[in-house]
């Protein structure tokens, strides 16, 4: 019976990981993973880099639910530098229980007091995954809640998904910040230019004309703020709103 609950928790991170290429909000991407960690008893989340020093936290969150307070009263009492569960990130690669972290009380003499108010608010237990991007950025994916009950192989299952979170957590911040998001018809249409094909080969595959493929190549070229078909890919690509 155990491992049927298995099965169906890793089809479902399965599932999860390929619908996150095509989520497109913030919002969406929070839904579809709460969806999966109730069932580990997780409560709240959030998705952040990792700042250095004394570093606020809030300016580096990419996605979180349910830490807003906490969030708020971490950062105003700079407890980032006393916090054994962030500072274990800088440590290590593997996925480890908030218990799991080492406490250093000459380092970090408030360590157990952020530990304490964090059980105090609803977060006695939690789980985290360390991630490193492409950028060589330090980032984290912290679940919290009163009992969350997590095995040795829904570990790995979440280490997955938390990579794949925080890739689509990303993509999104930064199609936020550098621009709107291209239409599906547009990303078809650079998809296709991409791979080396012309306008009326376009028109014909995707069954539309001429004149339409060229009026959702300067709406796209619009959103990138780029002046060529080249540039409009290439930027759709860096952006990772389309891939090859």
């Amino acid at each position: 019976m155990p491992q049927i609950g298995h099965q169906t928790k890793e089809r479902a991170c399965l599932e999860l990981v390929d619908r996150l290429a095509k989520l497109e909000t913030i919002d969406a991407v929070r839904e579809s993973i709460l969806g999966i960690l109730g069932d580990y008893g997780v409560e709240k989340l959030i998705v952040t880099h990792v700042p250095a020093g004394k570093d606020r936290l809030r300016p580096h969150v990419l996605l979180e639910h349910g830490w807003a307070d906490w969030l708020a009263h971490y950062d105003r009492h700079r407890y980032f530098m006393h916090d054994p569960v962030g500072r274990h990130c800088f440590s290590t690669v593997e996925p480890f229980a908030w218990s799991e972290a080492p406490i250093d009380l000459d380092a970090q003499p408030l360590a157990l007091k952020v530990m304490d108010e964090a059980a105090a608010i609803g977060m006695r237990t939690g789980f985290s995954v360390p991630v490193v991007d492409l950028y060589g950025y330090h980032a984290i994916i912290s679940m919290g809640g009163r009992a969350i009950s997590i095995d040795a192989h829904e570990r790995r299952l979440l280490q997955l998904l938390s990579y794949y979170v925080h890739g689509a957590a990303v993509r999104i911040n930064r199609i936020r910040r550098d621009g709107p998001a291209l239409s599906q018809r547009e990303k078809e249409i650079l998809v296709q230019y991409a791979a080396g094909h012309r306008s009326p080969q376009i028109a014909q595959a995707l069954g539309i004309n001429i004149e339409t493929v060229t009026t959702h190549v300067k709406r796209a070229r619009s959103k990138l703020k780029t002046e060529t078909i080249t540039q409009t890919v290439v930027e759709a690509l860096r952006t990772k709103q389309i891939t090859l």
